[in-house]
């Protein structure tokens, strides 16, 4: 269950334009560390080339509406890298 307080986050999140616009699936989650107190260092990216891809800003609490997989894995500290399992069940660390 997602806590009431991530759900009304309007941190800023960056999600590639192949998940805001085309509805891809959320398979890469990058948490760098936040440049400012409305960022929240949250990527979200579904894997695909990104060379002409344009950003879009989200707030956090879109993105776990949009994902629900999301929950478990957004309390982690930066600087963290996941991948979405082949399955698309689970996400998996690639680096810590």
């Amino acid at each position: 269950m997602i806590n009431e307080c991530v759900l009304n986050d309007k941190s800023a999140v960056i999600v590639c334009s192949h998940i805001a616009k085309e509805h891809m699936p959320v398979c890469i989650a990058i948490k760098d560390m936040p440049i400012s107190a409305e960022d929240s260092g949250w990527q979200f990216l579904c894997g695909q080339d990104i060379e002409e891809d344009e950003p879009v800003i989200w707030a956090l609490c879109e993105i776990l509406d949009y994902d629900p997989s999301l929950a478990p894995i957004i309390h982690l500290n930066a600087p963290v890298i996941l991948q979405k399992s082949p399955d698309l069940q689970h996400w998996i660390v690639l680096e810590e």
